[in-house]
């Protein structure tokens, strides 16, 4: 699990449930550049011109992908919802309907249903 991102004291990452005293209240773009007088507007403009996406999109496409393997493996949504940095299992479960169109346990449901290619 990524518990730190290039720049910010450890356990300081944007998607961390428990950032320690001293991290940007606000998690996002705040916590990149501090001391560097560049506004959080620069930032973000900055971050889309080199992404395509937006900051807060890419945190949660990022949130997800990092979810995945354990949902896979069977963890329970809610464990899986609060270690990637969702307060609630509701709001876990919203972003990853609105990425997938399916909640995890339909996704996963889905999947195990499906039939592997015959070669």
């Amino acid at each position: 699990m990524i518990t730190s991102s290039p720049g910010l004291p450890a356990g300081c990452s944007p998607w961390s449930p428990r950032r320690p005293p001293g991290c940007c209240r606000r998690p996002g773009r705040c916590g990149f550049s501090p001391g560097s007088g560049t506004s959080e507007r620069t930032l973000a403009r900055a971050f889309q011109a080199g992404t395509g996406i937006p900051f807060g999109r890419w945190r949660i496409l990022l949130r997800l992908q990092a979810a995945l393997p354990a949902l896979a493996g069977g963890q329970p949504v809610g464990n899986v919802a609060r270690r990637v940095g969702y307060e609630s299992t509701s709001a876990f479960v919203a972003a990853f309907r609105q990425e997938t169109g399916l909640t995890p346990a339909a996704y996963f449901h889905d999947r195990d249903e499906t039939p592997a290619p015959s070669r």
